[in-house]
């Protein structure tokens, strides 16, 4: 076997590992355990704490860069720098202020298995930014879903007026 093809075969393997590992990770920030690790952080938290939805999931993540963390020729880590979009069930029960989030965030893996998510940042999505054919356009922050305009006056009673 001539040098040429006996590296070009191992740049392949390496290139194979690579591409392998890529798509574990890529199922793994997919998955459901990173989602319930992101949305317990404190910076997730308080942007989901400015709507009104539940049962927060992500249905997007995607890895933007990777860097490897290397000591002394050692592969201490990889930092994955992420993309995400979730959302969550709107409430009934509270005055609507959106049920989608997107942002960014820092996913550090290390060689035993452990990981850690940072610097979460996001945002609520503002409905203006989508396709209104696609949408239907929500009510304001202030207004309660199902009951037009902000007045008791156009409050449908569901008991018909009846006396208790």
């Amino acid at each position: 076997m001539d040098l040429e093809k006996r590296v070009k075969d191992e740049v392949k393997q390496v290139v194979d590992e690579l591409l392998n590992a890529v798509n574990d990770l890529r199922d793994f920030v997919n998955g459901p355990v990173f989602s319930h690790t992101m949305f317990d952080s404190t910076e997730a938290a308080s942007i989901i704490a400015d709507t009104n939805a539940f049962d927060w999931e992500l249905d997007e993540v995607e890895v933007s860069t990777l860097s490897f963390i290397k000591a002394a020729d050692v592969l201490e880590g990889i930092i994955a720098k992420l993309s995400w979009h979730g959302g969550g069930s709107p409430s009934q029960d509270h005055i609507y202020c959106g049920h989608e989030a997107r942002g960014e965030a820092t996913l550090r893996l290390n060689p035993d298995g452990s990981y850690e998510i940072t610097d979460v940042s996001g945002e609520i999505v503002d409905y203006a930014d989508r396709n209104v054919e696609e949408y239907d356009e929500p009510p304001e922050c202030d207004e309660p879903p199902g009951v037009p305009g902000s007045s008791m006056a156009d409050y449908e009673d569901p008991w018909g007026g009846a006396e208790l």
